[in-house]
């Protein structure tokens, strides 16, 4: 699903077949990551939760169905946060 000769691609095949030895797990602890970055820069939650869906997205195309309730939980919550400031 990804280009494995890439700089990228291969941190994260040696990440899976090294450390962690799922991809599920590989693409949570990136998603992890990103997410505390994210958050160490003081950013809103809503933009953090808009920037990561893509991101998301992406890793349900790669892992399957592993991902449904991550992505389905952050989805519940960006249709909360839209749902609170379209109809104050």
């Amino acid at each position: 699903m990804f280009n494995e000769t890439g700089y990228l691609g291969v941190l994260i095949i040696g990440m899976t077949n090294h450390i962690t030895g799922n991809i599920f797990i590989t693409l949570l602890t990136i998603f992890a990551l990103l997410f505390m970055f994210f958050l160490a820069l003081k950013l809103p939650m809503e933009l953090v939760a808009t920037i990561l869906v893509p991101i998301l997205i992406l890793f349900m195309a790669e892992a399957g169905g592993d991902w449904k309730a991550i992505t389905s939980i952050i989805m519940l919550y960006l249709a909360l946060m839209f749902g609170r400031w379209f109809f104050k």
